[in-house]
């Protein structure tokens, strides 16, 4: 009984650390500036998800440009693509620097 106790302890105190570990660290796939509504819609829907307990979010600038090309296009953006969107100084509107990604090539 003694030695469960022991374990289950033990257990938590490495789940607690870990979980501490987890907030300290910054997370690359979410975007550290929060959403702002900008219009009535976006008021209704973050009203929504508070009402539901979630906590909307952006992502990055890496997960973005790689979701939107998957969505457009049907492949990954190139390296350069990828770096010219994510280092774009130009936060309202992030275009990639060539104006558009490169299209896949057509088949036979």
């Amino acid at each position: 009984m003694m030695k469960i106790r022991l374990v289950s302890a033990a257990l938590f105190l490495v789940a607690s650390q870990a979980s501490a570990m987890a907030e300290s660290e910054p997370n690359i796939y979410e975007s550290a500036t929060p959403p702002t509504a900008t219009n009535q819609l976006d008021c209704i829907v973050f009203a929504r998800l508070s009402s539901l307990g979630f906590r909307p979010v952006l992502c990055s600038d890496a997960v973005f440009v790689r979701r939107a090309c998957l969505d457009l296009i049907g492949t990954l953006p190139t390296a350069q693509e990828a770096r010219e969107f994510i280092q774009d100084p130009d936060v309202k509107n992030k275009r990639p620097a060539t104006g558009a990604f490169t299209w896949p090539a057509a088949g036979p």
